[in-house]
C-alpha cells in the first residue's frame, strides 16, 4: 500500500492499550495529527494516553469508525470480524496493521531492527539512549516504557530507526532494516511455530532480507543464533576472545556490574550497569558494538549505558513493602526467568527472594 502521510489528518488505532500500536499513536501525535482509537480495558498505557489528548474508546463497535478517518491501525490480535475492522473495510479507509506500518516506517529511515526471543526490549531501549546521546536524533519503538522518554516512543528527526522486531507469527518479516541485530533464538510462540527448527527458519528468512550492504550482529554464544548466516558482513559478540567484541572480568559490586569489552581480542573500554544480570551484558555488549559500527564515540556509549536504569517491568525496583524490595519484571520464557533470578541473587546475595 502506498501512503502520503502528508495527507493523513486522522488515525484511528484498534487495540490502542498495546504497547506497539501505543507507540503509534506517539508517532502520529508527534506528527500532529488527530489520533483517536479504542480498547477493551484501561492501562498504564491508555492513561499515559489520554493524559496527552488521545481519545479512547473502551467500547470497540462499528459506530466508532467514521468517514472522515483517514488511517486506521489495528493490532495483530485483532479477529478479521471485529466490528471496527468490519467497518474500516466498508468504507474504504486505508487499513495496516501494527506490523504493516512498521514495515512501510522502515522503508523511510535507515533501519537497525532489535530481533531475538530474548533481550529485544532492553537491547532497543539501550541502543536508542546511545544513540540519542550522540546526537543522531533517531527515532525508537521499544516494547516498554523508557523512563528517560516517559513512553515507548521517542521521535527523531535523524535518519535512523531502531525497531523492536517481534518474532510473534513471524511479523518481523514486515520489517525493511539495513541492520539485523539477533540476541538469541530459543523455542517460544508455539501457538504458531511447529518446532525450534521452524522458528531458526523465520529467523533465517528474516535475516535475508538484509541489502547485500547491511549487518547482521548476531550472539555466537547462543547455538541457535550461531547458524543463521548471512552473506554480507556479520558481525559476531560473545564471551570468546575470537569474536569482533567479546566481554570479560564480570565484576558485581554494591548495586552495579563491571566488565571490560574488547575489540578484534584488544582491550577497548571497561563500562558499568547499574541493572543485574549476564543477559544484561549481553544486551549491552550488542548495543555497543552496532553504536561502534555507526560511528558512536566511547565516552557516549558509556554515559547512555551508565545512566541506563532499566525500562516499565524490566528488573524495575517499584519500591519498598515493610522494608521488603519489591522487583517487577516481565520474564515469561524459562531461560529469561532462570535469568533473572540468578541476577537478584547476584544484586542481592543476602536477601531471601520469592518469585511470583
Amino acid at each position: 500500500m502506498n501512503l502520503d502521510l502528508q495527507k493523513i489528518n486522522k488515525v484511528y488505532l484498534s487495540g490502542i492499550g498495546g504497547i506497539g500500536l501505543s507507540a503509534l499513536a506517539y508517532y502520529f501525535l508527534q506528527a500532529k495529527k488527530k489520533v483517536i482509537g479504542s480498547d477493551i480495558i484501561k492501562s498504564e498505557v491508555t492513561k499515559r494516553l489520554e493524559a496527552k489528548g488521545v481519545l479512547i474508546s473502551y467500547k470497540q463497535k462499528a459506530s466508532n469508525i467514521t468517514k472522515d478517518i483517514d488511517l486506521f491501525l489495528y493490532t495483530s490480535a485483532l479477529p478479521v470480524d471485529h466490528p471496527e475492522f468490519v467497518k474500516a473495510r466498508r468504507l474504504k479507509i486505508p487499513v495496516l496493521s501494527y506490523f504493516e506500518f512498521l514495515g512501510f516506517l522502515s522503508k523511510q529511515h535507515k533501519t537497525i531492527a532489535i530481533a531475538g526471543t530474548n533481550g529485544k526490549t532492553t537491547t532497543t531501549a539501550m541502543l536508542g539512549l546511545i544513540m540519542e546521546k550522540a546526537g543522531l536524533d533517531p527515532t525508537v519503538i521499544v516494547g516498554s516504557i523508557v523512563p528517560q522518554w516517559g513512553s515507548n516512543f521517542r521521535f527523531g528527526k535523524g535518519e535512523w530507526l531502531v525497531v523492536e522486531a517481534c518474532e510473534w507469527q513471524a511479523h518481523m518479516l514486515e520489517i525493511n532494516p539495513q541492520i539485523i541485530v539477533l540476541t538469541n533464538i530459543a523455542e517460544d510462540h508455539l501457538d504458531y511455530f511447529k518446532d525450534l527448527a521452524d522458528i531458526k527458519k523465520y529467523f533465517q528468512q528474516f535475516v535475508n532480507k538484509l541489502p547485500e550492504s547491511g549487518v547482521l550482529f548476531k550472539n555466537i554464544d547462543d547455538q541457535n543464533s550461531s547458524k543463521i548466516n548471512f552473506g554480507g558482513q556479520t558481525v559476531n559478540f560473545g564471551q570468546a576472545p575470537s569474536v569482533q567484541y567479546c566481554f570479560s572480568k564480570q565484576v558485581i559490586k554494591k548495586g552495579e556490574q563491571t566488565f571490560t569489552v574488547k575489540k578484534k581480542n584488544k582491550k577497548w573500554a571497561e563500562f558499568n550497569l547499574v541493572i543485574p544480570g549476564l543477559y544484561n551484558i549481553y544486551n549491552a555488549l550488542v548495543a555497543i558494538a552496532v553504536a561502534d559500527h555507526i560511528g558512536i564515540n566511547q565516552h557516549q556509549i558509556w554515559n547512555a549505558l551508565h545512566e541506563f536504569n532499566s525500562t516499565w517491568r524490566r528488573f524495575e525496583r517499584v519500591g519498598l513493602w515493610k522494608n521488603n524490595i519489591v522487583i517487577s519484571d516481565y520474564a515469561h520464557h524459562p531461560e529469561a526467568i532462570q535469568g533473572l533470578l540468578q541476577a537478584t541473587k547476584d544484586f542481592y546475595p543476602d536477601k531471601k527472594i520469592i518469585a511470583i
